[in-house]
C-alpha cells in the first residue's frame, strides 16, 4: 500500500515539475498553454476520481464480506453455546 501512495505522490509531482517546465519553455502563446493544461488537469483529476471510486468500492466489498464472515462465525458460536 505504501508503494502505491509514493508513486501517486511521485506522479503528481512529477506533473507539477512537467507542467511547471511546459510553462517556462512553450514555444505557444500562454493562453493556449494555459488552456491545454487545464485541459490535462481536468483529465488527470477525472482519473484520479475514478481510480478512487474503484477502490472504495473494493474496500465496501471486502468489509462487506468480512462482516458476513463475522456473522457466520457469530452465529456458529452462539448456537455452539446453546447445544
Amino acid at each position: 500500500m505504501a508503494g502505491r501512495t509514493e508513486f501517486v505522490a511521485g506522479l503528481f509531482v512529477g506533473a507539477a515539475l512537467g507542467a511547471v517546465l511546459g510553462l517556462l519553455l512553450a514555444p505557444e502563446p500562454g493562453s493556449e498553454v494555459r488552456r491545454r493544461l487545464a485541459e490535462r488537469g481536468r483529465q488527470v483529476g477525472e482519473k484520479a476520481l475514478e481510480s478512487v471510486k474503484e477502490k472504495a468500492a473494493s474496500l465496501r466489498e471486502t468489509a462487506e464480506d468480512w462482516a458476513e464472515a463475522a456473522r457466520g462465525r457469530w452465529h456458529e458460536v452462539t448456537d455452539e453455546g446453546q447445544g
